[in-house]
């Protein structure tokens, strides 16, 4: 009888120690993918962010910092490829080449998903190294996509740290069941699929589980644990044999029979000790993992010297990948949020910053500051020179602050300050004029001596906007008035800014079909002999005769249609009417004077041009010299061989050049050296100058002195008093223009001016 109870006690021990075993395994197992699981969730959230940011920035200013933060993310290259999928730019991450082409089967994935609309992890495939790669794609850019491939080395480097028992490991597939890490190095270089394996199947339809079932590669029952990654569909599971689990099972069993003889009071006891020890590293672990998941990335706490080997290693393994996971969370959290280049917070740093400020309701001034002419240093010198130009204004503008603001690079030579809430409007005035002054003054760069100016605009929060985007936009309005008046320090962002935009966004759409309709007509103004009154010539000049707007003036629209490319067909029209008019003057007057027209830097960019100027004279069968086209300094910052190409065609078909508004700029005697203009027109600022500055006549002397030596005839514009009209007599200048002759006229009236040929001053007035 007193056997009875002791066999009763075995079995019932043996029983739920087989119990306890498998429910622990099923916990540790599945614990294990979960926390492999957010590894790899979070590796693909930062990959994903790292390539959206560098979708921002143009690849040739990739330097080695950017490409060490791809390659940490295992990122070898990075493509641009256009709406049509074909490839653009391709960039190695690990010295800047070109990197090995696409296979076909990656082209034809990145194709099938180009019109999705969220960033992929498409399907493990050998690439034409092979070696197994991932495409990511796509990250939309303007009018392209940008993809990524990645190797499969920090899925690996996951999966090599989970070892325990003789067997136990951890497997990572992709979403179609494709091999990304494994014990068998072959099946990650073969991409094996093992989708067949019950397990897979069930992360391939996204379950979370355990599961048993027989591995081909172990040639064994399996026990595992299985997970899958939310953003990639990626699955993890961890497997273990069944026969491991039974060993331990007989061990427990011969210990429960051994000292079951002691009774029934010892059995309990062993019962309840061995449940106890089993049960305990599994919740230590459990309480681990939940560490590793709520504190966002913390350290979890070193693991307990009383575990068994395999349970002290496994959780030790968590100890190590938590630590190695934080110093990467921070170093890319870093890099995500600055400037490679400055250092100064980037403009992700600046929109979070900023949201936090209107979260808290603070009131504050935000600033946008934008170099000048920062283009032509980049032309002129070299890139190097430019960027280190910019760390040098950064430092500048990091000292000239001294703590009273964010600043940032937003990019490119854009510039952002938040000032903080006591700054007020008189304050930020002068910080801006202070730190004009400071990036005013010479920098020395690469062995050479620079200097840059700058505009701002600033805006105010919550009085001009009440988000973060409008805040901005109304700075940056600000910053393009600032910029219009002759790139003025800086201005106030005002409401009258933004109607403007919107009529000029309202001018540039239906400036097109004002081209197409012929919306146009020009006047022109006399080209007056100071010597006896004669006209020596008209400047063509266009006005947008609007059905309901009226006469828009040529400085609303011109600079519209240069941004917009416009400028091309509008050009082509302007010319025909020219070419139109002097061949009507040939046949009504029996003769004709030049025209001067207006070129823009803009209608360069047609290679065509010279073409097209050629065979509208041609089609008028007017005298080519009678078209006399005038371009202004700014043209030759271009510094490009396809203009100078241009101006030389133009020059042989036989029309003449003239450079207008001569003296605005610094380039103006270097240009008269190298190349052959005919004429030579003085600025109207001069002119009206020369009560107010005493030195603009001698100026106006020295200039029209340099037309005489080169045998350049000199036109002096905006005359419109008898005091200046006698000063210009007594420079012995050639030609002048002005109201005090005529403002621009119409076709009828430059005819009548053609028949009287000469004008007396003041005769048009009134």
């Amino acid at each position: 009888m007193s056997v009875i109870p002791v066999l009763l006690l075995g079995w019932w021990v043996v029983d739920s120690a087989r119990e306890s075993e498998y429910k622990a395994v099923e916990e540790k197992h599945l614990l294990v993918a979960k926390n492999i699981t957010l590894a790899l969730s979070r590796y693909a959230q930062d990959t994903a962010s790292i390539l959206e940011h560098y979708s921002t920035m143009p690849l040739d200013e990739l330097d080695e910092s950017n490409n060490r933060l791809l390659r940490s993310q295992n990122i070898t290259s990075i493509r641009v490829f256009n709406n049509n999928v074909e490839q653009l730019i391709s960039i190695a991450t690990e010295n800047g080449s070109e990197p090995p082409p696409l296979t076909a089967a990656q082209l034809e994935a990145v194709i099938a998903n180009a019109e999705t609309d969220r960033t992929l992890f498409l399907p493990v495939q050998t690439n034409s190294n092979g070696q197994p790669t991932i495409i990511i794609t796509p990250i939309v850019l303007d009018n392209s996509i940008l993809i990524a491939e990645m190797e499969t080395g920090y899925i690996s480097q996951l999966q090599a740290q989970v070892k325990f028992g003789k067997l136990g490991h951890a497997a990572i597939v992709d979403q179609t069941g494709n091999v990304l890490a494994h014990p068998m190095p072959e099946w990650e270089l073969q991409v094996k699929n093992i989708s067949k394996v019950s397990a897979v199947k069930r992360m391939m339809n996204r379950e979370i589980g355990v599961e048993e079932f027989y591995s081909p590669a172990k040639k064994a029952d399996m026990i595992s644990g299985f997970s899958f990654v939310q953003e990639t569909g990626w699955g993890v599971m961890v497997p273990q044999p069944v026969s491991e689990l039974e060993e331990n099972i007989a061990f427990i069993k011969l210990a429960t029979l051994g000292v079951g003889v002691l009774g029934i009071a010892l059995a309990m006891l062993i019962s309840w000790f061995l449940a106890k020890k089993m049960a305990r590293p599994s919740q230590e672990l459990a309480e681990l993992a939940n560490h590793f998941e709520v504190n966002e990335m913390q350290p979890a706490p070193e693991p307990v010297r009383s575990y068994t080997r395999e349970q002290y290693e496994l959780s030790l393994s968590f100890h190590n990948m938590t630590h190695a996971l934080q110093d990467k969370n921070s170093e890319l959290l870093y890099q995500s949020q600055h400037d490679p280049l400055t250092g100064l917070a980037n403009r992700n740093l600046l929109k979070k910053y900023l949201q936090e400020k209107i979260n808290k309701q603070e009131s504050f001034i935000f600033a946008l500051l934008d170099l000048n002419d920062f283009k032509d240093v980049n032309d002129h010198w070299s890139h190097a020179h430019g960027d280190e130009l910019l760390q040098h204004v950064a430092n500048r503008l990091i000292d000239a602050m001294s703590k009273k603001g964010l600043v940032s690079r937003i990019g490119g030579d854009e510039f952002a300050i938040v000032f903080n809430a006591d700054v007020t409007k008189e304050k930020a005035e002068s910080l801006v004029e202070l730190l004009r002054g400071r990036l005013k003054q010479s920098y020395q760069v690469i062995q050479d001596t620079l200097s840059i100016d700058c505009c701002c605009g600033l805006s105010c929060y919550p009085q001009d906007a009440k988000n973060r985007s409008d805040l901005m936009k109304c700075a940056d309005l600000a910053m393009y008035a600032a910029k219009k008046e002759n790139n003025t320090t800086f201005q106030w962002y005002q409401p009258q800014m933004r109607a403007d935009l919107n009529e000029r966004v309202e001018l540039t759409h239906i400036l097109g079909e004002a081209i197409k309709k012929n919306e146009f007509i020009i006047h022109y103004q006399p080209i007056i002999d100071v010597n006896n009154y004669s006209i020596q010539g008209f400047e063509a000049l266009v006005r947008w005769q609007h059905l309901t707007k009226g006469v828009i003036p040529p400085g609303q629209f011109i600079p519209l249609a240069e941004n917009s490319g416009q400028i091309i067909p509008l050009g082509e029209l302007i010319l025909d009417s020219v070419c139109k008019d002097i061949s009507l003057w040939n046949q009504q007057v029996g003769t004709s004077v030049p025209i001067a027209v207006n070129l823009s830097v803009r209608q360069f960019d047609d290679p065509d041009l010279a073409k097209k100027i050629e065979e509208t004279i041609s089609r008028y069968k007017i005298v080519p010299g009678n078209v006399e086209f005038e371009i202004t300094e700014s043209l030759f910052a271009e510094n490009s061989f396809q203009i100078q190409d241009l101006l030389n065609k133009i020059i042989d078909i036989g029309c003449k050049f003239s450079i207008d508004d001569f003296g605005t700029n610094q380039s103006s005697l270097s240009r008269l050296k190298n190349f052959e203009f005919h004429r030579i027109k003085i600025d109207k600022s001069f002119i009206t100058e020369l009560n107010s500055n005493e030195k603009a006549e001698r100026i106006l002397a020295s200039i029209v002195n340099i037309g005489k030596t080169l045998k350049m005839s000199v036109i002096i514009e905006g005359v419109e008093t008898q005091d200046q009209l006698h000063v210009v007599q007594a420079l012995g200048c050639n030609y002048i223009q002005g109201f005090l002759f005529s403002p621009g006229v119409n076709f009828e009236a430059a005819t009548r001016l053609l028949k009287n040929k000469t004008i007396n001053p003041g005769d048009m007035k009134g």
